[in-house]
């Protein structure tokens, strides 16, 4: 069996110079120590997960009597800003349309530390112009500062769908964490925003608010999915508190918290996927700036989005797709998709309402390519009450 050579230096390819105080930085670790794969690994995972290379590499090499590696890291060709646009188009098949279209740009590599600018622009139903600058506090180390600012408006259904409300929210935040190898992250972070909201179809007498909100958050993301639009294996949750305090500026003390799992599991060209999201709000006043939403693609296909709506919500849902086509080097020759989703879902006023005799049942059926540019969906949504709806995503809003 043979020895693994000490690794004595680090340094970078004759290509890969720019990059030479990174690789030192991250494969610090390793110098004076056995050659071990398993952690070379994580290392380059943790490399590839900056999402700035198209390829990483390594070999052993000899520099006199000494041992050590040399790194290949290869710039994306594509970089190193970005411009990714999505459209989506939704009708219920008796008149009603909506649509939403979006644009993301994305600035790397701004400082010597890799700080990153992610801007999101969305028009149509529901507009939303939101900014977040992210900056590494080390070469070597994961953890970052992130001050972000979002303004954005939605319509949501009140109780038992008497009224639809018009919610315009503006907020800024300042977020700290670390990002776990290329899995996962943890994040921190305080905000402080305003908003209103008005009756855009329903009774007038019940008025307009005016809401300030203000509090801290604490988020725990884990992400092994191998494939954000269509994933075929791997598992995806995230669990999220949030506290809205009159320290902050917010109206009123309250409690939320939220959870999301999902794992996906294939056999061939076959795909089997379990989701669930849920959400509870504690000690707050019910109103309509702080309900959660349900309706829309995949969460209750056959109801518009914000049909349902409440401080609390719970939704499960069973996807089956099969690949149809096989994907490959050709501009057109993309993955394809044919599958159906079954969903169970509902929002409530009080907790003490939810049942599982109490839920919404939904399908759909949809087609979906997997392109360079993000997901193409055609689908088809419907509610057990009668309600439908038509999808058309073009690329990915946000």
């Amino acid at each position: 069996m043979t020895k693994a050579p000490v690794i004595q230096f680090v340094r970078a390819d004759s290509e890969s110079g720019a990059y030479a105080d990174l690789i030192v930085a991250t494969m610090a670790d390793a110098v004076g120590k056995p050659l071990d794969q398993k952690v070379m690994q994580q290392q380059l995972s943790a490399l590839y997960a900056l999402d700035l290379f198209e390829s990483i590499d390594y070999a052993v090499v000899k520099e006199g009597d000494l041992t050590g590696l040399e790194m290949k890291l290869r710039r994306k060709s594509w970089g190193p800003n970005y411009v990714r646009f999505g459209l989506n188009l939704e009708d219920d098949f008796e008149g009603n349309s909506r649509y939403n279209a979006a644009a993301r740009f994305v600035m790397t590599e701004l400082n010597a530390l890799g700080a990153e600018w992610v801007t999101d622009l969305q028009i149509g139903e529901s507009p939303r112009l939101s900014s977040e600058f992210y900056q590494p506090l080390t070469l070597a180390s994961r953890y970052f500062v992130a001050p972000r600012v979002n303004l954005e408006e939605h319509s949501v259904f009140g109780p038992d769908r008497i009224a639809e409300y018009r919610i315009r929210n503006y907020e800024a935040g300042l977020d700290v964490g670390r990002e776990l190898s290329n899995w996962g992250e943890v994040r921190v972070g305080v905000h402080r925003g305003s908003g209103h909201s008005r009756v855009l179809i329903g009774d007038r007498s019940l008025g307009t608010e005016d809401f300030n909100s203000g509090g801290a958050f604490a988020r725990f993301s884990y992400d092994k999915l191998d494939s954000l639009y269509f994933p075929r294996r791997g598992q995806q949750f995230e669990m999220e508190w949030r506290g809205e305090r009159t320290d902050f500026g917010a109206d009123e003390n309250f409690d939320v918290f939220t959870m999301s799992y999902l794992i996906a599991r294939s056999i061939d060209r076959h795909t089997f996927i379990f989701s669930t999201d849920m959400g509870t709000t504690v000690d707050a006043v019910p109103k309509p700036s702080n309900f959660f939403t349900l309706g829309g693609f995949f969460n209750l296909s056959g109801l518009a989005p914000g049909s349902l709506s409440g401080p609390h919500f719970g939704i499960a849902r069973f996807l089956y797709y099969r690949k149809i086509g096989k994907g490959g080097t050709g501009i057109l020759d993309l993955p394809a998709y044919a599958g159906v989703s079954l969903e169970a879902g509902n929002a409530w006023l009080d907790r003490h309402d939810a049942s599982f005799n109490d839920l919404h049942k939904d399908a759909s059926l949809f087609f979906g390519l997997d392109t360079p540019l993000g997901p193409v969906y055609l689908a088809a949504g419907f509610d057990e009450g009668g309600d439908r709806a038509f999808y058309l995503f073009l690329g990915r809003t946000f």
